[in-house]
């Protein structure tokens, strides 16, 4: 059996008998990855209405999370874009894909914050709480690509500017 755990955007953290990869390299757009021997990530689009000099694709929670398995939340990888991983060195055949998701930027705290919403490929309702969609994949070249594309919907400036498109927080391969 194959398995590989990413903590996308935080660092390396154990869940139960499962390990976690950091994964905290913060460089930002139109750039490959090679993370480690056997992943890489891509991202695409630049923040170009943030006032930063220096693009952060990783985002920090700074409130108290009271879900299972807080610790793959605290930390999460966002792209303006698309935000790509791979993974590969794959044997062929059939996977299950765990993709774990929780809005730890956009705040539920009745103020002008908890107007935003992220839209991608799947929609994130409510914020600091989990989400989990397991997919099945079948590899046949080695490689296993995991695309989330900002679909131009949703906030891209409400509450603030910047902080749109595609949010993962950790990413399980197993088969």
């Amino acid at each position: 059996m194959y398995a590989l755990q990413i903590n996308c955007g935080g660092r390396r953290t154990t869940i139960g008998n499962t390990a976690y990869e950091a994964d905290q390299n913060t460089t930002g757009s139109t750039k490959f990855v090679p993370s480690a021997e056997n992943r890489g990530t891509s991202s695409t689009g630049l923040f170009w209405d943030r006032n930063k000099t220096l693009d952060n694709f990783t985002a920090k929670n700074v409130s108290i999370l009271r879900m299972n398995d807080s610790e793959l939340y605290t930390a999460a990888r966002l792209s303006p874009l698309s935000l790509t991983y791979y993974a590969r060195c794959l044997a062929n055949g059939d996977y299950t894909v765990t993709l774990h998701f929780a809005e730890i930027i956009f705040k539920d705290n009745r103020s002008y914050q908890s107007l935003g919403r992220r839209v991608f490929d799947i929609y994130i309702q409510g914020v600091d709480k989990a989400v989990k969609r397991i997919f099945k994949a079948v590899v046949s070249n080695t490689t296993l690509e995991i695309r989330f594309q900002y679909t131009r919907k949703g906030t891209t400036a409400v509450p603030v500017r910047g902080i749109y498109g595609p949010l993962v927080s950790a990413i399980s391969i197993e088969s």
